[in-house]
């Protein structure tokens, strides 16, 4: 019953007063008795008078999206990875990102051996990610027979606890290096494999993926810059609670990423 009182009390504030909250109220009740009956404190927090903004002269750069042949190669050869074709590398190749490497390593840490620290005819298609990403950039350039020593800093949330933020030096050997080729010819197999009737379909999926996510960035720049505008341009107070509930929601956005 009490709380039914306070919300119609509430509700008739706002009419009676015309105006918009911009959050849930915050009611306290101050005393309650048979003598003296209910009283509450009601604080709300208002959304303010906006200023007339004159849509027609604020001005936003539509961008048009033009995804290219060379980008939906790109995203083809990703998509198709477990397919890969390589071939022998030519006497004196470097290494490049997306070749595959044969290499032995041993690492240690203040002169002392760790677990898991060596291995021997390693096989990894570099950029995969399959070992830590500042190792696999340290494989570029490599070529056959090449021996090479570098210091590698475990990340903080590297999985084994007692590595982590420790510095290692690492010794590889390159025992080969097979160059990657670019899929030429996407066949039936690959095709049927996929679920896909030809490899223009497969292409015109892409450019379709690849255009939803261009419009998703495109739109939140345009936001941004009309955003930016109208900031500069009009001024108006804005709530405390309402700024504090943006900034928990972002900062939250920021550590999750």
């Amino acid at each position: 019953q009490i709380q039914n009182h306070i919300s119609a009390s509430v509700q008739e504030l706002i009419e009676s007063k015309n105006i918009t909250p911009s959050s849930r109220p915050e009611v306290e009740i101050l005393s309650f008795d048979e003598e003296s009956g209910l009283s509450v404190r009601i604080v709300l927090e208002i959304l303010p008078e906006m200023p007339a903004i004159k849509w027609e002269d604020i001005e936003v750069e539509r961008i048009q999206i033009k995804i290219s042949d060379k980008e939906i190669e790109e995203a083809k050869n990703n998509l198709l990875k477990e397919f890969r074709e390589y071939k022998d590398a030519p006497e004196g190749y470097a290494a490049k990102n997306g070749d595959k490497i044969n290499f032995d390593f041993r690492g240690q840490i203040d002169g002392k051996d760790f677990d898991g620290n060596s291995g021997e005819k390693m096989e990894l298609a570099i950029g995969e990610k399959y070992f830590l990403e500042d190792f696999e950039k340290q494989l570029v350039g490599c070529k056959v027979g090449e021996d090479k020593s570098f210091d590698i800093v475990f990340p903080k949330d590297y999985p084994q606890e007692d590595l982590a933020l420790k510095t290692a030096t690492f010794t590889i050997t390159v025992n080969n290096v097979m160059e990657f080729e670019p899929i030429k010819e996407v066949n039936s197999t690959i095709l049927k494999k996929i679920g896909v009737e030809s490899e223009e379909k497969l292409n015109q999926l892409i450019k379709q993926k690849l255009t939803l996510d261009s419009v998703g960035m495109i739109r939140a720049r345009m936001k941004k810059e009309l955003f930016d505008k109208i900031d500069s341009e009009y001024t108006f107070d804005l709530p405390i609670k309402m700024v504090e509930q943006d900034f928990d929601i972002i900062w939250k956005e920021i550590e999750k990423n």
